[in-house]
């Protein structure tokens, strides 16, 4: 009742919007982040109103965005947790009061998690206590799964009803499900690609000092 599988994370992105959106909805969204919330506010005649991620060490992110937030007053809030290409992250106390806040002002609280597995700060457990919450998960980045086009939406009930209203019957296919299924029984293989990929990412990190590159985030 609480999960819809969907084409990717594009794919949880483009049903809310088709959804849960009308023309001239103010949304914010992260500026670097993901193309996909720019190109989905244009396709659907949205008010735009990024929010701008500076690269600077001492950029107070969480206290700009809730100001941002209050003076724009958006309909959606699409917020990549943890962000890329400009690293930001929220911890759960944020994510419980960006929740709180937008229920408050009556808007959608989207929470990309498609790179959740690399710092394991969810907000899965809020989306029973909050109506307007929506969190989007992809098997692309931790599994390594990007060809399948496979991800899901977690929320309430009434909202997920809703996302299926328009999805459809054939989207996922019988042999990507067999070949995700087997990710799933075998959840060390993703564990063990997550470790890999951590500790490579120190590796440059480091070898980018070397060479006096300055490096933001981790």
């Amino acid at each position: 009742n609480n999960i819809i599988m969907i084409d990717g994370a594009e794919g949880s992105l483009l049903r809310f919007f088709n959804v849960f959106t009308k023309r001239g909805d103010t949304v914010v969204y992260l500026n670097p982040s993901f193309g996909m919330y720019k190109l989905y506010c244009k396709m659907f005649k949205l008010r735009e109103k990024p929010f701008q991620v500076k690269l600077d060490k001492n950029f107070l992110f969480f206290e700009k965005l809730i100001k941002h937030i209050k003076k724009t007053k958006p309909k959606v809030l699409a917020i990549p947790n943890p962000n890329q290409p400009v690293e930001t992250m929220l911890n759960f106390k944020q994510l419980n009061y960006l929740c709180k806040l937008t229920q408050e002002m009556n808007a959608y609280l989207v929470l990309d998690e498609a790179y959740y597995y690399f710092h394991n700060i969810s907000s899965q457990k809020l989306y029973k206590k909050y109506n307007n919450l929506i969190i989007i998960r992809s098997f692309s980045k931790a599994f390594g799964l990007a060809g399948l086009r496979i991800g899901y939406s977690i929320s309430n009930k009434k909202v997920i009803d809703c996302m299926k209203t328009i999805k459809p019957i054939y989207e996922i296919n019988a042999i990507n499900i067999k070949i995700l299924n087997f990710f799933i029984k075998n959840i060390h293989i993703m564990k063990k690609n997550v470790e890999e990929i951590n500790k490579s990412r120190i590796y440059i990190k480091n070898n980018l000092k070397k060479i006096n590159l300055e490096v933001f985030g981790s």
